[in-house]
Order: C-alpha cells, then structure tokens, then sequence
C-alpha cells in the first residue's frame, strides 16, 4: 500500500507555489508498520511477516512445504538454532507421514493379494489334476485290456499329479493356523541370548515358525519334508531345552497336537518322527527335569 505525503509552502506576497513531492511508503496492510516485508505476486498488497504461533515478526524459519513461517522458539519442541537442509513444520510432517503410511499399506494389501492369487492358482491347479486323475481312472475302468499298456509319460504326469514334490498353499495355512495359536508364543521368534543365556549351549540347532515363514517365502524349501523337518526341530529343541514342568514344555506338548491335527486336516504327510510305526500319531515323550 502506497501513502502519499503532499507538502506545501507558503510563498510571499507573489503567491507562488513549489512543486509538491510525493513520498511513498511501504507498509504492511494489515497492521500498517514496516518491517521486513512479504509481497503478493498476484496484487500490490504486501504484508510483514510475522510468526504464524505467536503473531509477531524478528528472525524466522520458514517451512520448506508450506508459506507458514515460525521463531525457532515457538515450535513445538523449541528448536536451538536453524535447521540446516530442509525443514518441514508439525502439519507437513505428519501429511507426509500419513502418506507414506498410506503407501505402504497400499503396497502391502497388494502384496497380499498376489499371494492369495497365488494360493488360488495353486488350489486351482489340484483341483484341475484331481480331474484329470478321475477321468483317467475312469477310462482305464472301462478299457481293462489298455491299461496295461500306459504311456510312460502319463504314467509320470499321474505321480506328479498324486505327489507334489512341495504344497506350498496347504504349508502356509499350517503355519498361519499355528503361529495365531495361543500356545505358540515361545516359538514364532528366535530365542534370545540375553533372555535365555545359556540357551545356546544347549542347542546347537535352532528353529522356530517364523524363520520356517521366512524361509517358505523365500523359496528355500523345494518339498515338504525339509518344511516338516525344520518344524520338528521346533518341537525337539523344546522337550531338549524344557523341563517337563515348565510352562513352554506344555505349550510345546499342546502344540504338537494342533500342528498334527492341521496337517491331516489338509492332506499333508507327517514326518516319521510324528509318527509311530503304525502311522498313529507320537505323543510328547516323558522327560526328566534338565540338571542345570
């Protein structure tokens, strides 16, 4: 805002009069000081910059995001000295926080599902072998004297159709339907040195259900013995370690019990060391205490 400052003489007796001289001042257009001052780009308005906390102007710290401007001492917590590099205040913070936890969430929603339209594909193809399978006994039923002449290679498409070498969709419901179990706390992480410090000494092969989920994932198994061997050692390491009477042996010995349940549930073959030499199902032996 301009102000404009006339200033006129009187003269003598011929009544002239000297030029008048404009004076322009820039003030800001609210509080009508001056100071350092902020103009518009798109008006001729200009306005003192002022600390948007506390209303009032000196040096200030400008948000790198936003027009907003603060005294260091002002903001919450009060900051000792400028920052050096990029500044951002409180509100853009927690937008850009909020937006990188929306992109991750986005990101893992979509991670899941392509794991679910994995695990649907995988069902898919079963089922589809199962058809596939029908129809063969179907005909070779029908056509006794053919049957001995078979093909080599649909005979091997049928033990692969039978015997899948890795059922990786029925291996990652096991493990979500055990590490969700109220019993599985002690097992879903490594132990802890510096929790259990002697641990270690007496384990020499440690394993627990989330580095056998890592471990899934990643495709390190190639068949279901060596997921089911990992999951045994879980199980050996805890009547190794645990006395009887100690609270992580029960959940162990209940455990084991889920985990055989859910395997036949799904079809999944236990591993001998479940297993007596009848087939039936092994319960936990009885231990003596460990001598520390």
């Amino acid at each position: 805002m301009e102000v404009d400052k006339t200033s006129e003489k009187d003269h003598d007796s011929g009544g002239e009069e000297n030029e008048s001289m404009d004076i322009k001042v820039e003030v800001c257009v609210t509080c009508g000081s001056g100071g350092e001052l902020l103009s518009c780009d798109k008006c001729p308005n200009i306005y003192l910059e002022v600390c948007v906390t506390c209303g009032s102007g000196g040096e200030l710290l400008s948000c790198d995001k936003c027009p907003n401007i603060y005294h260091i001492e002002c903001i919450l917590p009060p900051l000792r000295r400028k920052p050096r590099g990029v500044w951002l205040c409180a509100n853009c913070r927690e937008r850009k926080a909020n937006k990188d936890h929306d992109d991750t969430y986005t990101r893992a929603q979509r991670t899941g599902v392509l794991q679910n339209q994995r695990r649907c594909a995988t069902r898919a193809r079963l089922k589809i072998h199962g058809f596939v399978k029908s129809l063969r006994g179907g005909l070779s039923s029908d056509d006794s004297d053919d049957s001995s002449e078979v093909c080599p290679v649909t005979r091997r498409c049928r033990r692969e159709a039978e015997d899948l070498p890795l059922h990786n969709a029925e291996l990652q419901d096991l493990l979500a339907e055990i590490m969700k179990h109220k019993d599985a706390w002690p097992f879903v992480r490594p132990v802890q040195k510096i929790e259990v410090p002697d641990y270690y000494d007496v384990i020499t092969k440690p394993m627990d259900f989330g580095t056998i989920k890592y471990k899934l994932n990643m495709g390190e198994y190639t068949c279901d013995e060596e997921f089911m061997s990992d999951a045994v050692l879980v199980f050996e390491n805890c009547n190794t370690y645990n006395d009887s009477d100690a609270d992580v042996y029960r959940c162990g010995v209940r455990l084991l019990k889920v985990f055989e349940k859910k395997s036949k549930e799904l079809g999944l073959k236990l591993p001998e060391e479940m297993q007596d030499d009848d087939g039936a199902e092994t319960e936990q032996p009885t231990k003596r205490k460990r001598t520390k």
